[in-house]
């Protein structure tokens, strides 16, 4: 897998494609999907997360790199002041 200190190969981004595909028949597999694009990317952290344009609400699918306190803050707190949603 990438490291912070290289650039991605192409077959590390094609892990991650494979991955995906892999994902949408299994959604327990979006975890490992989060973690190959934040070992890929030099990131974090990578979610899946729902905003409503509505009223600014976000629902937090599946993270990766966080923990569940820190998950629940950004959907309480963080998501509402979004700038792109307001």
């Amino acid at each position: 897998m990438a490291s912070r200190h290289r650039k991605p190969t192409e077959g590390d981004l094609l892990g991650v494609v494979d991955a995906i595909y892999a994902a949408s028949v299994d959604p327990e597999a979006w975890t490992t999907v989060l973690r190959r694009i934040v070992d890929v990317t030099g990131g974090e952290v990578a979610g899946i997360v729902e905003h409503s344009l509505r009223d600014g609400r976000a629902t937090v699918h599946t993270m990766y790199g966080t923990d569940e306190q820190q998950t629940r803050a950004y959907e309480r707190d963080w998501a509402p002041r979004n700038i792109y949603l307001h």
